[in-house]
């Protein structure tokens, strides 16, 4: 699946956004938040888990920022 953007973006900003879509592993069945936590806990290492977890969501954040952010005008 792809994002419709307006023509104003480039299309390095849609490939971005397209790649924070393909990337969000956050929510829903089977995802990053069902059983890694448990498994992370088994192993003894849960916080590596939520580190490593805050890392990819605040990394998706700004890629996600940067591409809608690309058509503000100065």
């Amino acid at each position: 699946m792809s994002f419709e953007l307006p023509a104003v973006y480039t299309d390095r900003a849609r490939a971005l956004l397209n790649a924070v879509y393909k990337a969000w592993v956050f929510g829903g069945m089977g995802s990053w938040n069902d059983s890694p936590p448990y498994a992370a806990h088994l192993q003894g290492r849960e916080q590596d888990y939520d580190r490593l977890s805050a890392r990819l969501y605040e990394t998706l954040l700004q890629c996600a920022r940067g591409a809608v952010n690309s058509v503000v005008l100065l």
